[in-house]
């Protein structure tokens, strides 16, 4: 069985407990491939689901199936409130003052040491003298009995509640280009400053993602208020692009997240 086999199984059981039981059920921490083929599952399932990573904006976050009686309005807000349906959970590990920094490398690797999978794991923010890291909720408990040192570095590890965590800057450019049409090799070529040929063979390679679908045509359109992610590069969103240039070419105004 392939790792999308494992994939569409481990949601379809998940699904499968949500309807028979009528409970929320989480799936494991998905990244970018993952997250696409989730919500192509869910669409082809008419599934009720709700994607969620500790905080807005999350890389890495896990699929919660939710029964039809709970209102639309309770999510994901419902998810910061603790409790036994809370899906993604965040230790703090902090280091001393003087200590080398840690990196975000060197924790992931010395949690995956101890035998932690990278799906038990969510996203990792990496402070001066911290790290904030959003786990599985039966990783919390083993985390703080076992998780001692990174890179040679003692660590203490304690629970925090979602609203503690230490969230990253963001910085967001707004920036303006034209391109010949909205297709996606043109707004790829735009706004991460490809050749039309690098573009396509971006999508082509499957590192291209437009609203967390794996994009597999470079033609394909792009329209206002959609999110593009070229992995490695980062991500845009779409602001405008009802504009015409002097030399008919189409206007568009993104902001790119750096």
């Amino acid at each position: 069985m392939n790792e999308k086999d494992m994939l569409v199984s481990h949601l379809s059981d998940k699904l499968r407990y949500c309807r028979e039981r009528d409970c929320i059920q989480s799936t494991h921490f998905l990244d970018a491939a993952s997250l696409s083929e989730a919500k192509r599952f869910c669409a082809a399932e008419k599934a009720r689901a709700v994607f969620f990573g500790g905080y807005e904006n999350a890389e890495r976050v896990i699929c919660a199936f939710i029964p039809d009686f709970y209102p639309d309005e309770m999510f994901p807000s419902y998810f910061f409130d603790g409790g036994e349906d809370q899906p993604v959970r965040a230790v703090r590990c902090t280091w001393a003052q003087g200590s080398p920094k840690l990196s975000h490398r060197d924790i992931l690797g010395s949690m995956l040491a101890l035998g932690i999978t990278r799906e038990a794991t969510g996203d990792i923010l990496v402070s001066e003298c911290s790290a904030d890291i959003f786990v599985l909720p039966q990783m919390v408990d083993f985390l703080i009995s076992h998780y001692e040192k990174a890179s040679r570095v003692p660590l203490s590890v304690r629970e925090i509640p979602l609203s503690e965590v230490i969230l990253p800057e963001v910085n967001i450019e707004r920036m303006r280009d034209t391109v010949a049409s909205m297709r996606l090799d043109c707004v790829l070529s735009a706004i991460y400053s490809l050749s039309r040929s690098k573009a396509e063979e971006a999508v082509s390679a499957g590192i291209t993602f437009v609203n967390d679908i794996k994009a597999s045509k470079p033609d394909a359109p792009i329209k206002d208020g959609d999110k593009i992610v070229l992995r490695g590069m980062g991500k845009a969103k779409i602001i405008s692009s009802d504009g015409i240039s002097k030399r008919g070419r189409v206007v568009i105004i993104f902001d790119r997240y750096r």
